[in-house]
């Protein structure tokens, strides 16, 4: 009797490890066809609006600032938000160089936006003590410009609260075509 029900004990739990690397299988080929879907149609499978791409920005970055605080370097914290928002599977590319086009003039002067997401969204991290001021309005204002995004979010983490390092930016707004 105790082999017999060792054997059924051992049947039952080989079947479920079969069970399990199944479903693995199926969830690493579903995670392929998105990804792959993903990269050939770009902006045809994009099921997020760009308030919902900010508000999951914020979240990440009330997230980290809840786990690491104040008091960091901004590298620290764009390393972190890039691979927090790489985590949810979306498209992040940090230090993008941003051209400055003049007339036929096409020159690249060294500026980079911090973090570009999902090809919409300039995130500029700062780590300041006295706050968001024109001047970090300004740059992210010129960066969207050159880039030809409209939304943008300067995120500076070096405050008690993270809700009052926050200052969303948007490019062309109110103007008349």
């Amino acid at each position: 009797m105790v082999g017999r029900h060792c054997t059924f004990r051992s049947w039952g739990h080989n079947g479920h490890n079969e069970a399990r690397r199944t479903q693995r299988r199926v969830h690493l080929v579903v995670a392929v066809v998105l990804r792959s879907v993903r990269r050939d149609l770009g902006f045809i499978v994009q099921a997020m609006t760009e308030e919902e791409l900010i508000t999951l920005v914020m979240d990440e970055a009330f997230y980290i600032h809840k786990r690491l605080g104040p008091g960091m370097l901004e590298n620290v914290y764009k390393t972190c938000l890039a691979y927090r928002l790489q985590r949810r599977g979306l498209s992040v590319e940090t230090e993008r160089a941003i051209p400055v086009v003049f007339e036929d003039v096409k020159m690249q002067c060294g500026y980079r936006a911090d973090v570009v997401v999902e090809r919409c969204l300039v995130v500029e991290i700062k780590s300041i003590e006295q706050g968001i001021g024109p001047l970090q309005v300004a740059q992210v204002l010129t960066y969207l410009r050159f880039l030809g995004l409209r939304f943008g979010l300067i995120l500076n983490f070096n405050v008690r609260r993270l809700r009052d390092g926050i200052r969303r930016v948007l490019n062309g707004f109110g103007k008349s075509e």
